[in-house]
């Protein structure tokens, strides 16, 4: 089977920084951990265009292994940036304006249900030899300025299901 679709991706950050609570000018004997605003940004979105191959292999009545192989077009236009708590971090993000492909593989197992739709569960691998998008962050502290870049891969492993309507039964006589 080709399998092809439309994807819309919304993504945030979930960045955490520990500093000493005097360096942010809290007069408290405890460290200041950061878990405000900069956890709950939506930083970038992206597009995405899948094509995928999956084969089958029917197992006994009712159920079958598949594999997949495809790859994705994805496309990240959108920028983002965040202030953190009290002003001390600072967080930019550019997505990746230029056109990448990444690519899946995935297994797993089908079972044709008794209403004839069929359920999946299987074991997805997206890797992406690109870049998603790229930021700079900066941390300000009484004592320090501290700077740097990091890029997001958008590479992952993950459990897929999939729910099918196959729409079936109603075209199928007893």
């Amino acid at each position: 089977s080709i399998i092809a679709g439309f994807h819309y991706c919304i993504t945030g950050s979930n960045g955490q920084y520990i500093v000493p609570d005097k360096e942010v000018g809290i007069n408290d004997n405890d460290i200041y951990p950061f878990v405000g605003a900069l956890a709950r940004e939506y930083d970038f979105s992206y597009f995405s265009f899948p094509v995928q191959l999956e084969r089958r292999y029917f197992l006994k009545e009712k159920k079958a292994m598949f594999l997949m192989a495809g790859f994705n077009l994805r496309l990240a236009p959108l920028n983002g940036s965040s202030s953190a708590d009290m002003n001390v971090m600072k967080t930019t993000i550019a997505g990746n304006k230029k056109p990448f492909i990444n690519f899946n593989l995935g297994y797993g197992y089908a079972c044709l249900l008794k209403n004839l739709d069929i359920f999946k569960l299987g074991l997805s691998v997206n890797i992406n030899p690109s870049y998603l998008a790229k930021g700079n962050f900066t941390l300000v502290t009484q004592s320090s300025y501290d700077y740097g870049s990091y890029t997001v891969k958008g590479s992952y492993i993950g459990i897929s299901t999939s729910y099918i309507f196959t729409k079936a039964k109603k075209y199928i006589k007893k």
